[in-house]
C-alpha cells in the first residue's frame, strides 16, 4: 500500500495545467505529457521560443530542455542547488524537461549530452520521475528518454538521442527496471530499449529509490521481464523472444493463468515460436480441441480445421460462444485469412473485442484495428466480408474512420472516407462543427485546461469532441440542422458555470470553415502567421465596415502594408510585418469585440485556420 504521503509528493497531471508565462508556456506544450501529444504543439513551442528568446536566461529547466548549456552552466555554476530543484508548470526537476522535451528533433547530440552532465554532475537525480495521474507504475527520467507508448511513436516519440541519453543515465545511476518504459515501449517491435537496459542489470535487484517508495506496488524485476516475455509470445514479437530468453527468461515458470508458454504461442496466432520455445525449455505442445481450433483458425490452416470439424461435430458453435470476438484477435494478429475463414465459419466480423490482448471484452472491432494498424489488405477484407465502417467502439465513440485520423494512417482514411460518408448521409448522423474561443489561456488570464473543456463540450450532448492547442479550439459533432449562434450561447454558459470562466464562444460548421479558406483574399502571402482570419458571431453591420474603412485608411496613412477585407461573417486580416506589430489588428480587434458591437469575434492564424480544416477532414 502506498502512503498518502508518497502519493501527494510525487503525483502530477501534466494534462490538466494551464501556464501564466511563456517560460512556463513553452515548457508545457515542448515536453511529452502523454495525453495530448503531437507535431501541433511542438510547432507551437518552438515559435514561443522565437519570440522569446529570453525565457532561458536564468532558468534551468527551459534551459535544460533546450539543451542550452552555456546558460545551464552559467546558472549551476551560481546556484548548483538548482540541478535538482522542482519548478515550471509541472513542477519537474530540469533533467526531466530536458528528457521529455520533442520540441527540437534536431536537438545536437553533444548539447544533450553535456548538458544531462552538468545536471548529474551538480546532483540531479538519475531516478528523478513522477506519478502520472497518482498511478503507482512511475515516469521517469528513463521513461521520457525511451519515450513511446499508446499514444505511438510519432505523437510520444523517443528522444532524438535516446540510446546514448539513457546510456549516460544508467552509468550515473538510473535502474534499469523501469517498468514503465517497458510499457511503454512493448507495442513496437524494435528491442534497442531491451538491449541496454538488460546490459545494465534489468531483471535483477530491486532496491531501487522508487522500489522503496512504491513496495509492492511495483512487480519485482524477474516478473517484469517474464510480462516482457509474456507480450513478445502473444504478440509473435520474435526478436524479442530470442532476446529475453538468451539474457536468462525461465520458460520453467509459466505465465499467469497457468498454460504453457508453448500454448500460448499457439493459441494467440504464433505457431511459428512452439519449436523455438521446446528447444529452450519450455514443455511439448499439448492442447484441447477447443484450442487446436483457435490455433488452427489463426494460422488459417483449413486443413486442420475441417478435421477438427469432422472430429468434433458442434466444436465451432462451442468455441464461437466461448470467444465471439476471435475474428477481432485475427485483426490484431494481422492475418486477412483467418478473418475471412472464422466469419465464414460463423463469426460476427463486427464482434468487439480488445487487440492489445487476446479478451472478448468488448472494446473495438477487427475494422478499428486496421484503421489503427494502418493495414489497407486486412481492411479491404473486413469490409468484403461484411464489416460496418459507421459501427463505433465502446471507449471513445468513434469510427474506424475516426481511428485512422486519430492515428494518421492516410491510406486507410482514404479508403473509409467515402464508405463512412455515405452512410452518414444515409443515417442523417452529423457533421463536424468549430467552436472558436476568445481569449482564454493567454497572460494568465481565463485559464481552462483543455480536457476540462473538453468534458463540457461532451456534457452538452457533442461527440467525438477534440481540441487543437491551448487557444481554444473544440472540434465535435452535432445534429445538422442545431443553429450555430444557440450551441456557442449554450457552450459559453456551461463553461461560466462549470468552470468560472467567462469567455465568448463562435460555433462554425466545416462547410463554413472550408468556404472561409476557399474566399481568401491574400492567397499569396507565404507566411501564414500573417494572416488571420476573424470570425464574428453574425455579418457586419454597415457602421462596423464604415469604422474597418476609417481604421485601414488611418493605417495607410502611417504608410503601414496591412489590409483587411470582409466576406461574409469573416474578417481577412493581412499583416505582413506582424500581428503583434500592426495597429490595424489592434484597433480592429478592439472594434470588433468592443461592448457596444453587440455581437463577438475571434482570431486565428492562417496556419490554424488550415489545420482544424484538415482536423476535421482527417
Amino acid at each position: 500500500m502506498v502512503s498518502d504521503e508518497v502519493l501527494a509528493r510525487y503525483s502530477r497531471f501534466p494534462d490538466r495545467v494551464t501556464t501564466d508565462t511563456a517560460a512556463d508556456t513553452f515548457l508545457l506544450l515542448a515536453c511529452l505529457n502523454y495525453a495530448d501529444d503531437g507535431p501541433a504543439r511542438w510547432d507551437e513551442a518552438r515559435q514561443i521560443l522565437r519570440e522569446h528568446p529570453g525565457i532561458v536566461t536564468g532558468n534551468a529547466h527551459v534551459a535544460a530542455a533546450t539543451a542550452n548549456t552555456g546558460e545551464l552552466a552559467r546558472i549551476l555554476a551560481a546556484d548548483p542547488d538548482a540541478a535538482g530543484r522542482e519548478g515550471g508548470p509541472f513542477l519537474w526537476e530540469p533533467l526531466v524537461y530536458l528528457a521529455y522535451a520533442r520540441h527540437d528533433p534536431a536537438i545536437a547530440a553533444d548539447a544533450t549530452l553535456e548538458s544531462a552532465g552538468l545536471l548529474l554532475a551538480a546532483g540531479a537525480d538519475p531516478n528523478a520521475g513522477y506519478l502520472w495521474h497518482g498511478l503507482t507504475t512511475p515516469f521517469t527520467v528513463l521513461t521520457g528518454v525511451f519515450g513511446e507508448g499508446e499514444q505511438g511513436p510519432q505523437r510520444s516519440p523517443r528522444h532524438p538521442h535516446s540510446l546514448a541519453l539513457a546510456r549516460l543515465l544508467l552509468q550515473a545511476g538510473a535502474d534499469p527496471n523501469d517498468g514503465q518504459t517497458l510499457y511503454n515501449r512493448m507495442f513496437q517491435p524494435g528491442n534497442d530499449h531491451l538491449e541496454l537496459l538488460l546490459q545494465f542489470g534489468l531483471g535483477t535487484g530491486g532496491d531501487g529509490p522508487w522500489f522503496q517508495r512504491l513496495g509492492d506496488e511495483l512487480a519485482p524485476p524477474p516478473a517484469m521481464v517474464r510480462d516482457q516475455l509474456d507480450w513478445a509470445i502473444t504478440h509473435g514479437m520474435a526478436p524479442r523472444v530470442r532476446l529475453l530468453i538468451e539474457h536468462g527468461a525461465d520458460l520453467s515458470v509459466p505465465p499467469d493463468g497457468g498454460s504453457a508458454w508453448t500454448a500460448m504461442a499457439a493459441t494467440t496466432g504464433h505457431a511459428d515460436l512452439v519449436d523455438y520455445l521446446v528447444a529452450h525449455g519450455a514443455p511439448p505442445l499439448d492442447l484441447a480441441p477447443q484450442e487446436e481450433l483457435v490455433a488452427a483458425a489463426l494460422a488459417a490452416d483449413r486443413n486442420a480445421l475441417n478435421q477438427l470439424l469432422t472430429d468434433h461435430p458442434g466444436l465451432a458453435d462451442e468455441v464461437r460462444a466461448a470467444r465471439p470476438a476471435l475474428v477481432t484477435w485475427a485483426a490484431a494478429c494481422g492475418n486477412p485469412m483467418a478473418v475471412e475463414l472464422l466469419v465464414g465459419l460463423g463469426w460476427d466480423v463486427n464482434a468487439k473485442g480488445r487487440t492489445d490482448v487476446p479478451s472478448d471484452q468488448p472494446w473495438q472491432t477487427a475494422l478499428h484495428k486496421a484503421a489503427e494498424d494502418g493495414d489497407l489488405e486486412l481492411a479491404r477484407t473486413l469490409l468484403r466480408v461484411g464489416a460496418d465502417p459507421d459501427i463505433r467502439d465502446t471507449r471513445f465513440d468513434s469510427t474506424p474512420l475516426g481511428w485512422a485520423r486519430h492515428f494518421g494512417q492516410q491510406t486507410l482514411i482514404e479508403l473509409l472516407e467515402p464508405v463512412t460518408a455515405q452512410a452518414l448521409r444515409q443515417n442523417g448522423c452529423m457533421p463536424t462543427h468549430i467552436a472558436l474561443l476568445r481569449g482564454i489561456n493567454v497572460g494568465g488570464n481565463r485559464k481552462i485546461a483543455m480536457a476540462d473543456l473538453r468534458a463540457v463540450v461532451g456534457e452538452l450532448g457533442h461527440t467525438d469532441v477534440s481540441t487543437y492547442i491551448q487557444s481554444g479550439n473544440v472540434l465535435f459533432t452535432a445534429a445538422a440542422d442545431e443553429d450555430t449562434a444557440a450551441m456557442a450561447a449554450a457552450m459559453a454558459a456551461a463553461i461560466a458555470a462549470k468552470l468560472g470562466v467567462s469567455a465568448p464562444v463562435v460555433v462554425i460548421t466545416r462547410d463554413e470553415l472550408a468556404q472561409i479558406m476557399a474566399d481568401n483574399p491574400f492567397p499569396v502571402e507565404p507566411e501564414p502567421r500573417y494572416v488571420h482570419a476573424v470570425v464574428l458571431s453574425e455579418r457586419p453591420g454597415r457602421d462596423l465596415l464604415d469604422k474597418l474603412d476609417a481604421a485601414v485608411a488611418a493605417s495607410q496613412a502611417k504608410g503601414a502594408r496591412d489590409g483587411v477585407h470582409v466576406t461574409g461573417r469573416t474578417l481577412y486580416l493581412h499583416t505582413p510585418d506582424g500581428f503583434g506589430n500592426s495597429e490595424l489588428a489592434e484597433t480592429v480587434m478592439k472594434v470588433v469585440n468592443s461592448p457596444k458591437a453587440g455581437f463577438t469575434g475571434t482570431a486565428r492564424n492562417w496556419a490554424t485556420v488550415t489545420k482544424l480544416l484538415a482536423l476535421c477532414d482527417g
